[in-house]
């Protein structure tokens, strides 16, 4: 409101250091002009495209130049690749940095010239693991193989057992120690292991 005031004094014809001291409103409030949001904020698009000999092709030509190298068989260049092409074989003024190159990702995307993005798709054909526990219908046709830690008392010491089952009868086929905790002294000679129990 009392800038309403103030510039309404101002074109009266008052003096704009008064009327802004008497109204108590600073200059650069005064001076203040918002800026038009119409368009995004930085610079504006290049419209036209440097070549090598000095000459310059409006944004349209470029364009055309797209559309031929994309129209070559077995040529699905994204916009990085088309960059390349565009400074080197067609030998425009086009910076290797990213900048650069999001001019012609521009262009392209305005052009309708990139491809969509397809999303993630799982050409996975692996078969996954349906049932945890198997479902055998004769003995020996699954075997499971259990791992366990004892304590031998004589030692004193750990060691692991390894227990072989016939998974649909439950079978205990053999059982042994594979391992002490800090590798038993006395292996008995002739066998494969420190201990060998047969259950």
């Amino acid at each position: 409101m009392r800038l309403l005031v103030a510039q309404e004094c101002v074109q009266a014809g008052l003096r704009k250091s008064l009327v802004l001291r008497v109204c108590q409103i600073n200059r650069s409030s005064f001076y203040y002009r918002p800026r038009c949001t119409s368009r995004k904020a930085g610079r504006y698009c290049t419209t036209v495209t440097y070549k090598s000999n000095g000459e310059y092709e409006p944004d349209s030509t470029v364009v055309k130049d797209i559309k031929l190298l994309l129209g070559l068989e077995f040529v699905d260049y994204g916009y990085l690749k088309t960059t390349v092409y565009l400074r080197e074989e067609m030998n425009f003024l086009i910076n290797p940095k990213k900048a650069a190159a999001a001019a012609v990702y521009r262009l392209m995307r305005e052009n309708n010239l990139l491809y969509v993005n397809r999303g993630i798709v799982n050409r996975s054909k692996r078969q996954w693991v349906k049932e945890l526990v198997p479902d055998p219908q004769a003995e020996f046709t699954y075997l499971e193989l259990d791992i366990k830690y004892i304590y031998i008392q004589g030692k004193r010491r750990n060691a692991q057992v390894l227990t072989a089952l016939d998974v649909f009868s439950r079978w205990n086929l053999a059982g042994r120690p594979v391992a002490a905790y800090d590798q038993m002294e006395h292996a008995p000679t002739g066998r494969s292991g420190p201990f060998r129990y047969d259950f």
